[in-house]
């Protein structure tokens, strides 16, 4: 919506963003929630097709000259493997997507499963086992269910799995990236207003239809009731109202107008009067104040060199691919433009 402004916050139904900040990783370790969705963390040249693949499914039997794509250092990948492949994205996203950039991909994750061989790097069945152990399942799903609406069974899906892990195996072994003081420095004298605190609140809101459900919530919380404990029973917002209407701490410029000038007007543990915006009416609680803040290198220095780190290690991920690319031997058949 027009009126949320912040790209960072995670927004619930009624357009109001809960801030969750994101942090990314300082190496190259799978992130187990991404193995449920079957994307790789780093290895996004397409952008929605980033699949480790293994040699076995892309070829399968004997490939024919007709039926063949393109072929990696010996290595055949068949048109009907790529027409599946293809089919596995959402129809709705394939007017963005070519066979083409399908094709460029599995290039891809082939020429790194074939570094990595040559490194010997293996992945057992258990460790692949033990990592999707520890991924938390939405409520009522399973393993077997997320693999099907991918396309694959449970082996194809752990299959893929492992091939992901092989390979930032191989990224991990084969890229060292270091951060100096002197860049950390640079990037904050640059980047400022980046890390300076803002006027920011902890505010918690209970969201209504109309003003005499409001005027209920009040007379809810009159009787000594807990915010907490009203917003569960009566709020309407469903991205709140489980945590006892909690929106996390956010700064200005963030809220729609409405819900903002009146969360910054409290004070801490003041409770407002019904607030109508364009989702409804919104009685707000302000837990804490955090007060504007000048940038300060030793606070942020943490945080410059996590990102630093990250900016450098995808430009050395995408450095590693390019160079094993070039040195590959790659034939193309696909036509497509």
């Amino acid at each position: 919506m027009e009126e949320i402004k912040d790209a960072e916050k995670k927004e619930n139904n009624i357009g109001i963003k809960a801030p969750e900040p994101v942090k990314s990783s300082d190496s190259i370790k799978i992130k187990k929630i991404h193995l449920i969705i079957g994307v790789m963390v780093l290895i996004v040249v397409v952008g929605v097709m980033a699949f480790a693949l293994k040699s076995n499914n892309i070829t399968g039997s004997a490939v024919s000259d007709t039926d063949l794509a393109a072929e990696v250092n010996g290595e055949k990948i068949s048109m009907a493997f790529l027409n599946k492949e293809y089919e596995r994205i959402p129809t709705e996203q394939r007017s963005l997507i070519k066979r083409m950039d399908v094709l460029n991909q599995t290039i891809i994750n082939i020429i790194l499963m074939q570094e990595a061989k040559k490194e010997d790097i293996k992945v057992s069945d258990q460790e692949v086992d033990d990592i999707l152990n520890e991924v938390p399942l939405p409520a009522g799903q399973t393993l077997e269910a997320i693999a099907q609406v991918q396309g694959f069974t449970l082996d194809e899906f752990k299959s893929r799995i492992k091939d992901q892990i092989v390979i930032q195996r191989l990224l991990n072994q084969s890229l060292i990236v270091d951060v100096s003081n002197q860049e950390i420095e640079d990037y904050f004298n640059t980047n400022k207003d980046l890390f300076k605190q803002k006027l920011s609140v902890n505010a918690s809101h209970i969201l209504v239809n109309n003003s005499r459900d409001a005027s209920d919530v009040l007379k809810e919380l009159k009787k000594g009731r807990s915010f907490e404990e009203v917003a569960k029973e009566l709020s309407i917002d469903p991205g709140t109202k489980d945590n006892g209407g909690n929106l996390g701490v956010f700064p200005k410029g963030v809220m729609i107008k409405e819900f903002e000038d009146a969360a910054f007007d409290l004070k801490v543990g003041e409770v407002s009067i019904p607030i109508k915006s364009p989702f409804g009416v919104h009685i707000i609680k302000v837990y804490d104040r955090i007060e504007e803040k000048d940038a300060n290198l030793e606070d942020s220095k943490d945080e410059i060199e996590e990102l630093v780190r990250r900016e450098k290690l995808n430009q050395a991920v995408g450095d590693y691919i390019n160079n094993i690319y070039k040195a590959a031997n790659i034939k193309i058949l696909l036509k497509e433009a």
